[in-house]
């Protein structure tokens, strides 16, 4: 499926212009204004991340269902493509960092707070004040591997219940999120936490269970363009009331990540089977080998570019915020462009000198489930 490397490019793209984009933040000019609207919108790179993994996990999942060593085989493959990196990266960041640093507050902060990066629990950042600076972002890395934690029992045990599980999770998420505003919680609460995330993963299960079934996917596909209309106006609605698309907007957490989570899926169906113009044009686009580039090396950009940024934002954001409208638009893409090159050389180097040399042992330690048994 080419163009779903593609879709993790294009994921790729929006964080690392979101998270760089935040050194604007000053002016008054109507440029600006735009500018700071559609880049405070970027958080929904995570969200596509998430529908994404709820797709190809379920998928992946779904086609093993019932083979031999089904659980090891899959807890084998996501440990030897997600750990290495990982903790790769946090041995030098929480270990070798502090003889590295003079600063005191970052060596307690880690002292404090780094076992929670270490468990993979690090999304409980309302609990941590903000956790570690430079590692904020991996926080969405918690909420994979929590959701990698349960969702393969979750797929055995609801059996052919597994779709009304996913669609109670759809409608589940949501209700969650405005409990925890009800509860008076802190609104990270309602961004970070697992639980109020959930329905884009969810979102992402029920796509690959229509792809998997002809007459859902057919019936579907009569209803797609219909189904993309009503998403993209419950998006304009939630963009009207909320001036925006901000991450903590009431209306964005409210229905906001349920319906962008709904219309990338939409939009997934599409270059899964193009079938008008349109859709063989965006299916062309997503296959396209520089963006597919991206999506290869979307996993070590997203842990690597947080920690360049957080190094180089103050001076920067100093610069951009005092310069003129213009020249405020040109340094702040100007320095976007320059965390995303030297984000994407350093993950071309750790995959191919050292990411991969895990990934050469799935096939040895957990040969794929088609090659084993037949689901």
């Amino acid at each position: 499926m080419p163009a779903m490397d593609g879709w993790r490019g294009v994921a790729i793209l929006v964080v690392v212009l979101h998270n760089a984009g935040a050194v604007l933040y000053g002016g008054a000019s109507l440029p600006v204004a735009i500018a700071n609207v559609i880049l405070t919108s970027g958080w929904v790179g995570v969200q596509l991340f998430f529908v994404l993994s709820g797709f190809l996990i379920t998928g992946i999942l779904l086609d093993s269902r019932g083979a031999p060593g089904y659980f090891r085989r899959f807890y084998i493959r996501r440990t030897l493509r997600i750990f290495p990196l990982y903790y790769g990266f946090l041995a030098v960041a929480l270990l070798v960092g502090p003889s590295m640093t003079e600063s005191g507050s970052w060596t307690e902060a880690i002292a404090t707070d780094g076992i929670w990066y270490w468990l993979y629990l690090s999304n409980w950042t309302p609990l941590l004040d903000g956790g570690i600076n430079g590692l904020q972002h991996l926080w969405s890395l918690a909420v994979e591997e929590q959701f990698y934690l349960v969702w393969p029992t979750l797929v055995v045990l609801s059996g052919r219940r597994f779709p009304l599980a996913a669609l109670g999770i759809v409608v589940l998420a949501p209700a969650v999120r405005v409990g925890m505003y009800l509860a008076g919680l802190d609104l990270d609460y309602l961004y970070h936490f697992t639980i109020a995330r959930a329905d884009a993963f969810a979102v992402g299960a029920l796509l690959a269970i229509t792809v998997r079934k002809p007459a859902w996917a057919a019936s579907f596909r009569i209803r797609l363009s219909a189904t993309f209309a009503v998403l993209s106006a419950g998006l304009l609605l939630v963009v009207g009331a909320s001036g925006g698309f901000g991450q903590y907007e009431v209306p964005v957490l409210f229905a906001g990540q349920s319906l962008i989570s709904l219309w990338f899926a939409t939009l997934m169906f599409a270059t899964l089977a193009p079938a008008g113009r349109a859709e063989v044009a965006l299916t062309g686009a997503l296959s396209s080998s520089w963006l597919r580039g991206f999506g290869k090396y979307s996993y070590a950009i997203y842990v690597l570019h947080f920690p360049l940024h957080a190094w180089m934002r103050d001076g920067v954001a100093e610069y951009v915020n005092q310069a003129a409208p213009t020249m405020q638009l040109l340094a702040t893409t100007g320095y976007a462009l320059a965390v995303l090159v030297a984000s994407s050389l350093l993950a071309f180097l750790s995959w191919h000198g050292y990411e991969k040399h895990f990934l050469l042992l799935k096939e040895r330690w957990a040969p794929r489930a088609s090659t084993v048994a037949t689901p």
